[in-house]
């Protein structure tokens, strides 16, 4: 199965999360969002948004998963091997919603998956960046086959944001914070 590779940037620019901006560029499509508060503006170059952006949007969106809601609970911590590397993984069993399964590495406490080998997410190659580990490669399976991987090639510091990198742009549209479904 031939594999489409494509090229492209995704910025975070994070002050807190009421306040941030994110920005995705490929070949073709620019899309960029800012939150401040409960406002978040959003704009697009193109109305239709490729399914590569949606695919790396959910891969982002992990953390979500690690913030359990009420109702939720947790299994007891299980030992077990992802691809030969050994795991503490464990089911977060959400009320009404089924369950996902969390690994983490048991040395270092990093993310290594969420969900499975049939429909999960998986990062990889960690790199220490200031106090925060950076995976630079994130697998997604769907039915058991590797439908998309994210090779992170660079993390860079931005430095200090100029005082307009929160002003939304002539042209964006303004949505709830949290209301964003594309």
């Amino acid at each position: 199965v031939a594999r489409e590779q494509r090229g492209g940037t995704y910025m975070l620019l994070g002050l807190s999360t009421e306040k941030w901006r994110g920005e995705i560029s490929l070949t073709g499509f620019a899309r960029f969002r800012i939150v401040v508060g409960t406002g978040m503006w959003r704009k697009r170059s193109d109305p239709a948004m490729p399914r590569l952006v949606s695919r790396l949007e959910q891969v982002l969106d992990f953390q979500h998963w690690l913030e359990p809601v009420r109702g939720d609970k947790f299994s007891s911590v299980k030992e077990r091997k992802l691809d030969d590397v050994p795991a503490d993984c464990f089911k977060l069993r959400h009320r009404g919603r089924g369950s996902t399964e969390l690994c983490f590495d048991p040395a270092s406490g990093v993310l290594l998956s969420v969900g499975s080998n049939a429909n999960g997410t998986f990062f990889s190659h960690y790199e220490e960046w200031g106090a925060k580990l950076i995976p630079h490669t994130v697998t997604n399976f769907h039915n058991h086959v590797s439908d998309v991987e994210f090779t992170v090639t660079q993390v860079t510091s931005p430095g200090r944001p100029s005082p307009g990198a929160f002003t939304p742009p002539p042209g964006s549209v303004e949505l709830p914070a949290g209301q964003d479904s594309t």
